[in-house]
């Protein structure tokens, strides 16, 4: 399984989460030392995901409050 650097890949990121997903819904006999290694995975990813969100929202925000501040300058 690749690991994302970049901070803009969230959309693959999510693919990875899928791919970990659809690995648990086929069913049968679980290896509990792969399944816990896909579960250390996924967890990493969603904690890169959430705080790529966290600075994405940021960024928005600091553009959302220049917009404004232009708007009100005007």
């Amino acid at each position: 399984m690749k690991k994302s650097k970049s901070k803009g890949e969230i959309a693959d990121q999510v693919e990875e989460l899928e791919e970990i997903a659809k690995w648990f819904e086929q069913g049968g006999n679980v290896d509990l030392e792969q399944g816990l290694v896909k579960v250390k995975n996924a967890t990493n990813l969603l904690k890169s995901i959430k705080a790529r969100l966290g600075e994405v929202e940021n960024e928005f925000s600091i553009l959302k409050n220049e917009l404004t501040d232009q708007e009100n300058n005007e």
